[in-house]
């Protein structure tokens, strides 16, 4: 998967402040497929920093599949990623799992 992929350079390449943004589905959602990076920016906070890096994303999306790519973004929308009620709660620090009850 090309975003996963990309995700992981960004992880490697970009401050922590735009990687956690592009990593997070409440923020954006994204792919990156066919010479074309889409960003779908899920609130007007990660919408203006997305605008504001648009640049860095498309150049380091064109270093990870080696040829020219072209940045489209909206508001809304994107794939959703299949999380279990679990992994969504264990997204927050804050948050310690100490065992599960099993309701059969």
């Amino acid at each position: 998967d090309q975003w996963r992929n990309f995700l992981q350079l960004a992880q490697r390449e970009l401050d922590a402040r735009l990687y956690v943004l592009l990593s997070d589905d409440y923020h954006c959602r994204g792919r990156l497929a066919d010479g074309v990076l889409e960003l779908f920016a899920q609130n007007a906070f990660a919408k203006g920093i997305l605008e504001k890096d648009s640049d860095r994303l498309r150049v380091l999306a064109e270093r990870q599949v080696g040829r020219p790519v072209r940045l489209q973004s909206s508001e809304g929308g994107g794939p959703v990623a299949q999380a279990s009620p679990i992994d969504e709660l264990m997204r927050f620090e804050n948050v310690t799992f100490t065992g599960y009850i099993l309701d059969c």
